[in-house]
């Protein structure tokens, strides 16, 4: 109750897996809809992604006390909501590792969020390139028959303006062409679990 975030614990050598009603919640689920499995949760990733993030919680958790893992997840209405998953490792008193502990957390309004504004800066910048070009063309071409210094200074300048705008288009492309990367906070698990056990 004391978070947004839906919690899990996976008890691999069984292949079980606890969610917390917020867990089901968050796909839009009942409580205890169907138990849940690690075969359970491959379902549920888009059949594109399953290999890459079995593949990648595996590396994870062989070379880490931990894992943090991004992927979208189908909803009981059938779209895909992305997440965003944590865990740490519950150990036995020989340090073996029985069960992991983590959160879920909806990311998925988001990368939604991300994505539109990716769009937005994409449509802009193209829309600018191309007047941005011939403007600093027809410069160019005025430049070059240019008799009056003081047009001939006045046009410097507008050309200066133009190529340093054409330079920001280009920055926005970049930016908007780039992979979003959502702002991460440390989150003590551990500590976590101790507290809602």
């Amino acid at each position: 109750e004391a978070t947004s975030d839906g919690i899990w614990d996976w008890d691999a050598l069984n292949d079980r897996i606890y969610l917390s009603p917020r867990a089901y919640e968050m796909l839009g689920y009942p409580p205890d809809a169907f138990p849940f499995t690690f075969q359970k949760w491959l379902d549920l990733l888009p059949p594109d992604q399953r290999q890459t993030k079995a593949a990648e919680l595996g590396r994870q958790i062989a070379e880490s006390d931990t894992f943090q893992l991004e992927f979208d997840m189908q909803a009981a209405d059938g779209q895909y909501r992305w997440f965003l998953n944590r865990a740490v490792p519950i150990r036995d008193g020989t340090g073996q590792v029985v069960k992991w502990f983590g959160t879920s957390t909806d990311l998925d309004e988001v990368k939604r969020s991300v994505q539109q504004e990716k769009r937005f800066l994409n449509d802009a910048a193209h829309q600018l390139r191309t007047p941005l070009a011939g403007l600093i063309s027809q410069v160019e071409l005025a430049q070059q028959h240019a008799q009056d210094p003081a047009l001939a200074e006045r046009l410097a300048k507008v050309h200066t303006g133009a190529e340093r705008s054409a330079h920001l288009v280009h920055q926005l492309l970049t930016l908007a062409r780039s992979e979003s990367q959502v702002r991460r906070e440390p989150l003590d698990l551990a500590a976590l679990a101790r507290e809602v056990a």
